[in-house]
């Protein structure tokens, strides 16, 4: 399935410098997902940088056909994700 970034999803890629290969490789290889009510999906996958671990989100929704990612972040919140 194509996956699509959203302008705001493209914006939040280059603010907090993370790369489309990273939350590609989140969205298919994903260590938790979660159906949300809106209908979004959010799926997040631990990651080590630097020693430390951390946890890449990313949130998408599933229209035409593709996956249309809307926002991602990196958090060291690792019990609250996963």
């Amino acid at each position: 399935m194509e996956i699509y970034f959203t302008g705001h999803a493209r914006y939040q890629l280059k603010e907090r410098n993370i790369s489309q290969v990273e939350v590609e490789r989140t969205v298919r290889r994903s260590d938790k997902i979660l159906k949300q009510s809106s209908g979004r999906i959010r799926v997040a996958r631990r990651f080590k940088k630097q020693r430390k671990v951390y946890v890449l989100v990313a949130v998408y929704e599933i229209r035409k056909s593709r996956m249309e990612i809307i926002t991602t972040f990196v958090t060291s919140k690792i019990k609250k994700y996963l």
